[in-house]
């Protein structure tokens, strides 16, 4: 039995030390287990802070190409953007005289004329805002300060003419809070209106009309514009609740008593009056109801307006592309205003971090370069349109006179009052001469016939109905008003000539006793107010006496050389001035010589 104790023993002895590594096995197992559990955290660890440090790395990338795109999407709108904030910074000291300058034109100017305008604002209003040191932009102008340059674009797309006098009446007619009553003897400012609002469905009315009350009342109720023509000095009293604004109820509802009705009216609702009288008689009654506006055409503006009708009896496909290519501009101004307005507004109302907002980077890139592709229309549309206008410019020579001779026949009114001319009668005798007259396809020989016939046609076309007395003095002043547009003469010797020498001052007395004190004052007038060619008048008499009496009591003078160096130094007008001097009872002969010489037979 002892080897089989020794061989148990000796199992026993085996078992245990293996029990023993066993155990020391598994400790170590243990262990490594756990180092490798603590590894698989730290792994894990280590993944999720990559997946973090990836995901942010994605997100900076995607902001950093995001803020690449903006940057280089809006590099020129941010130019554009800080000029604007500068020049506002800089505006912002002249702001208080501009808007008072502004409301003063708003509040006064609109019954004046073009030029008494002016006159107020930039030389009157203007000079004392300096004087009491009210600052205000050094160029400013009414028209860039109460309006923009696509609302002029649409104004002169929908009729308005482009001269600075229209696009004031524009002004007026739109922004004033009254009623506009418009003195339109040319019928501009009802065609612009008509155009305007043709498509708010106006309604042209007269208070002539039996049942205008009716579809006045429709037009209150429901928003449509209504414009009221040919109204003179009389306004039916039932609408002077309306033209005075009379509403009664509150900023939600508001209605108007019309007659024995009340009648709602609707925010959208606008009323015109226009007078085709060019000189009215109004009564306060006019001025406190209603915003009186004189649309009276100026001359700059009707020559825009025979320009287009000339180039277009001349070159139709020339002035249609101008028309389309207005119309086109008009659009895309309108188009750019929107889309950058909606960029800044796209820009201000995003929440959070713009950088994420991929469909807003999206839609900004497109509405950019939309954005872009309308400047380029723009930059072309303008550089066609200077094309156009230079093609256009050729023309204007005609256009000018038959302008000119327009507001010579209206004058003529101030003469007597039954000399009245419509403007389109004057156009279509304008069309007339322009066919009529002798083609040539040398371009300065056919506007020089075009001239030539205009100026033969309106003047029969002024005298027909014109008493024979006063055929002589409508021809003098047709031949001045263009003698005076091609600037050989001035108004200041036009002043003379029909008034003389107004001064009191009798003190020097004639050098011969064949000069009157009256003769001799006005050449010594002459001499210190035109000094450029009758300077040295009273030292040529001086000096010649015996020429100069010769010639002064000549029964002809008027057909007699003028001493020397008048005779060559002087035009056929300074001849005139010197002949009303000397011999006033010659003057009449002395014009039809003048008319003759100057227009021809």
């Amino acid at each position: 039995t002892k080897p089989k104790k020794d061989r148990l023993l000796s199992i026993e002895n085996d078992y245990e030390i293996n029990l023993t590594e066993l155990n020391r096995l598994e400790n170590h197992i243990e262990k490594s287990t756990n180092i490798l559990d603590d590894f698989r955290k730290r792994f894990d660890i280590a993944m999720e802070d990559k997946i973090k440090f990836q995901e942010e790395t994605d997100i900076a990338i995607r902001r950093r190409l995001a803020a690449e795109k903006l940057l280089f999407g809006f590099n020129s709108e941010t130019l554009r953007w800080k000029d604007e904030l500068n020049h506002m910074k800089e505006y912002e000291n002249e702001l208080i005289g501009n808007c008072l300058l502004s409301s003063a034109f708003l509040a006064y100017c609109s019954p004046f004329t073009y030029e008494i305008r002016q006159d107020l604002i930039y030389n009157q209003w203007k000079k004392s805002l300096n004087e009491k040191t009210i600052s205000i932009t050094e160029n400013f102008q009414i028209q860039n300060f109460l309006s923009s340059n696509v609302e002029i674009s649409e104004w002169t797309s929908q009729g308005l003419p482009a001269d600075e006098f229209s696009i004031q009446n524009g002004i007026l007619t739109l922004y004033t809070n009254r009623f506009p009553f418009c003195i339109d003897p040319q019928l501009q400012g009802l065609l612009w209106i008509k155009q305007r609002e043709k498509k708010a469905n106006l309604k042209i009315l007269s208070m002539r009309d039996r049942d205008f009350l009716k579809h006045f009342e429709l037009a209150i109720k429901y928003g449509y514009p209504v414009l009221f023509k040919d109204v003179d000095e009389y306004i039916d009293p039932i609408i002077l609740d309306i033209l005075s604004k009379n509403f009664q109820g509150d900023s939600t509802h508001q209605f108007i008593k019309l007659g024995d009705k009340n009648i709602d009216i609707d925010r959208n609702f606008r009323m015109y009056l226009t007078c085709r009288l060019s000189n009215p008689k109004l009564s306060t009654l006019h001025f406190s109801y209603s915003k009186v506006i004189n649309y009276t055409v100026t001359l700059k503006g009707l020559e825009e307006q025979l320009l287009s009708s000339l180039v277009k009896i001349e070159r139709r496909e020339l002035e249609e592309m101008r028309e389309t290519l207005i119309q086109e501009i008009f659009e895309n101004k309108q188009q750019q205003k929107l889309l950058e307005d909606s960029l800044l507004r796209e820009l201000t109302t995003t929440t959070g971090n713009i950088l994420d907002n991929n469909e807003l980077i999206d839609t900004l890139e497109n509405t950019k370069t939309k954005v872009s592709e309308v400047i380029q229309a723009l930059n072309l549309g303008e550089r066609t349109r200077q094309d156009i206008e230079k093609l256009r410019d050729t023309y204007r020579l005609a256009a000018r006179r038959g302008a000119v001779l327009y507001f010579s026949l209206v004058q003529m009114s101030t003469i007597n009052s039954m000399y009245q001319y419509s403007l389109n009668s004057f156009l279509s005798v304008f069309e007339y001469s322009v066919k009529s007259a002798q083609t040539n396809f040398k371009l300065e020989k056919r506007l020089q016939s075009i001239v030539n016939t205009l100026t033969y046609q309106i003047y029969c076309y002024g005298t027909i109905g014109m008493f024979e007395k006063h055929k002589l003095l409508y021809s003098f002043l047709l031949t001045i008003q263009i003698e005076l547009d091609k600037q050989i003469i001035t108004y200041n010797q036009i002043d003379f000539f029909l008034k003389g020498n107004l001064s009191l001052d009798k003190s020097s007395k004639p050098l011969f006793n064949w000069l009157t004190y009256e003769t001799w004052h006005h050449c010594l007038y002459l001499s210190r107010q035109f000094p450029e060619k009758f300077q040295n008048l009273i030292l040529n008499i001086e000096e010649n006496p015996i020429e100069w009496k010769q010639w002064a009591e000549h029964d002809q003078l008027e057909n007699n050389a003028l001493p020397k160096p008048f005779d060559t130094l002087l035009n056929d007008f300074e001849k005139l001035m010197l002949i009303r001097c000397f011999s006033p009872n010659r003057i009449i002969f002395a014009i039809n010589k003048y008319i003759t010489k100057i227009m021809g037979e």
